[in-house]
């Protein structure tokens, strides 16, 4: 007898597995299509036929076997192919067939048989004796897996509606389209639909999950809509505000927001249940209410431990509560349901990277989630500004322009990926890096096209300008932009000789502060204020006064930023530097009274040296109260108190008497 061992052996799990689907295939129905794919964690697919239809429908099957299972009915399957299965539209049957007793059982896989938030590699999965294949009914299998379908496309209305006893060939096109996902020919044929006379609800609600998962959301509105008109289910009104909400989100249209936030709350109290709660979280995080939010999350939490979307939204949640701990247990969480789920591994790696400062992780991750699903390059754009960021950190700038570049082909309107690209060339520019003179100027050219009103972008683009040796044409541009940004109407008679290039450049940078600040406190204030005074012909000195105040509020916006310990030891010398340097001729021209008639000349002068040092004092106060307040730093210990002495009040009072005395005796 020869011996076998020197003949190739097949490995038993292999044979084991072809006799198991064997006999899966003898019991199927015989029309129904079974194809074996090469996809990891899914042995079989099977798409039900009836009636001659194939509606799209299908469920996947993962085969196990056993030698023998003595009573035993059980095997094991690992959390990552639960995971993927989970993940897929299609419900998921598992088969068990048992080689000694030539029979095979079978049950759905159910997530919320399973805590996938545990830490262990596989589970259980145990079968009942009364669920043999031999004794399967494959209509009710048909009705399941239509239910688990219509569900999972919101398509409750429908649940009694058995898509394979359509009237027509052209719904049954429609539905196969649907429900393999290709929504762009499956609304061509519900819309020939519609033109019917008698409709169905549910072609309306079709149409419009269709056109929202195209992100055509104005259509899918009034198609949604439409159907609601017809049949006021929860289901209808649940796919509006998941159209609102994110339609609101993408578009930052916060009424929208706040309409899908209204029917959540609705559809909440109807129905608790985790899908309400989670979609309610949402958008109750987006308006700004915390609190509720994580009360949501956490009763979606309760309702389905696996919930994975939900632990990463809750994870976001706590970052924006600075709750980083908390925050970074829930992306773990949700990644141990989930390992696929990207958003929030690109979220963890985020925070990893900018509150921990583990840098090269971060980029190492973001990379990955970058290459692995087209979905992150579309949808995450923030993936590619925190990649360029923690690239630019390590001191691989070059590398940092690159994948911001990449990701404004993908975003070209994105304002933190332009800003961010803009931070980085004027860095190497003024750094020494002239070859980035011409890409830079070119960059920040093409942004001053698209809002001339950037107040930085201009700042980049004239100190690029003068980099390049034409500092008198880049002083020419800053004036010519402030003049018609900060100053406009009466005070265009500021001249470019009353201020430096240095001080030019800084009230362009901090244009928007300035902005908002002379519209909170118009000069018109500063006038009524002199006026109630006494003091008459202050046109001169408004203008003045009002672009002393522009370059005060600038400096101290730029010292927020370099060294707040500075800022507040320099505050005086600032002070004086901006306010105590008005000119003799613009003070003296305030005074009416001839010098010969001393008492009303004395008056006078006390009270506009006593008017102009009050005014110059609290104008000092409130630019730094206003700035310490735009960039969120009330609870800063260093700029809390305050840094404008009252000593400066004296010799202010000083300074204007002295530039007083100097206009009159200017011959002498």
């Amino acid at each position: 007898m020869e011996d076998d061992a020197k003949y190739p052996q097949q490995h038993d799990n292999l044979v084991k597995e072809r006799i198991s689907e064997w006999f899966f295939r003898r019991l199927i129905p015989v029309a129904w299509i079974v194809d074996k794919p090469e996809d990891y964690g899914i042995d079989l697919i099977v798409s039900p036929v009836l009636n001659g239809k194939v509606v799209g429908l299908n469920f996947s099957v993962q085969l196990k076997s056993t030698k023998d299972a003595k009573g035993k009915l059980e095997t094991r399957l690992k959390k990552s192919t639960l995971n993927y299965l989970f993940n897929r539209l299609e419900p998921a049957m598992v088969v068990l067939y048992d080689d000694a007793a030539k029979q095979g059982y079978w049950k759905w896989l159910l997530a919320a048989d399973f805590d996938l938030s545990l830490d262990q590699d596989s589970y259980a999965v145990k079968f009942d004796a009364g669920q043999n294949l031999h004794s399967i009914n494959w209509d009710e299998v048909c009705s399941y897996v239509q239910r688990i379908f219509k569900v999972k496309n919101r398509l409750l209305t429908s649940l009694e509606y058995d898509l394979f006893n359509t009237a027509s060939e052209a719904e049954a096109k429609a539905w196969s389209h649907y429900f393999t996902r290709n929504f762009a020919e499956a609304a061509f044929y519900f819309k020939r639909l519609l033109q019917q006379e008698e409709v169905n609800t549910v072609w309306w609600v079709a149409l419009a999950q269709c056109q929202y998962e195209e992100y055509d959301y104005r259509n899918a509105l009034i198609n949604i809509n439409k159907a609601a008109e017809l049949d006021t289910a929860d289901n209808i009104l649940f796919t509006k505000g998941c159209i609102l909400a994110e339609d609101g989100i993408r578009n930052k249209d916060k009424l929208k927001i706040i309409e899908a936030d209204k029917l959540f709350e609705q559809l909440f109290a109807r129905n608790p249940s985790d899908t309400h709660a989670y979609n309610y979280a949402n958008t109750l995080s987006r308006l700004g209410r915390p609190e509720q939010a994580i009360a949501m999350y956490r009763h979606a939490l309760e309702r389905n431990p696996n919930y994975a979307e939900a632990w990463k939204n809750l994870g976001q949640v706590y970052y924006d509560l600075k709750e980083h701990a908390q925050e970074m247990e829930c992306y773990d969480k949700a990644l141990r349901i989930n390992p696929a789920l990207l958003p929030a591994r690109i979220s963890r790696a985020i925070t990893d990277g900018f509150v921990y400062k583990h840098y090269e992780a971060s980029i190492d991750t973001i990379r990955e989630c970058l290459a692995a699903s087209d979905l992150i390059t579309a949808e995450f754009p923030s993936a590619y500004y925190y990649l360029g960021l923690f690239l630019h950190r390590v001191g691989k700038t070059t590398d940092a322009l690159a994948w911001i570049t990449k990701g404004l082909d993908n975003h070209p309107r994105n304002n933190w990926l332009r800003g961010l690209k803009a931070n980085l060339l004027y860095e190497l520019v003024t750094g020494g890096g002239k070859e980035w003179i011409n890409e830079a100027k070119t960059f920040f050219t093409d942004n001053y096209q698209a809002n001339s009103n950037d107040g930085v972008n201009f700042y980049y683009l004239c100190s690029v300008v003068a980099r390049n040796g034409e500092e008198a044409k880049a002083k020419e541009m800053a004036f010519g932009w402030l003049q018609e940004q900060v100053f406009p109407g009466s005070t265009k008679a500021v001249s470019a000789v009353e201020l430096d290039f240095e001080q030019l450049l800084d009230i362009i940078k901090n244009y928007e502060v300035i902005k908002r600040y002379l519209v909170s406190n118009p000069i018109s204030k500063i006038r009524a204020e002199i006026e109630y005074s006494g003091i008459e012909d202050s046109e001169d000195l408004l203008r003045v006064f009002h672009l002393k105040r522009a370059i005060f509020l600038a400096k101290v916006a730029a010292g927020l930023e370099w060294s707040k310990e500075k800022l507040a030891g320099e505050m005086e010398t600032l002070y004086r530097a901006t306010f105590l340097t008005i000119d003799s001729g613009v003070i003296g021209k305030l005074i009416k009274a001839k010098e010969q008639d001393t008492e009303n000349f004395a008056i006078e002068v006390a009270n506009v040296g006593s008017t102009l040092s009050t005014m110059c004092m609290r104008e000092a106060i409130r630019c730094v109260g206003y700035a310490v307040g735009y960039f969120d730093q009330e609870k800063d210990s260093i700029l809390s108190k305050n840094q404008i002495t009252p000593a400066l009040l004296t010799e202010s009072m000083c300074y204007f008497s002295a530039q007083i005395d100097r206009y009159f005796h200017r011959g002498d």
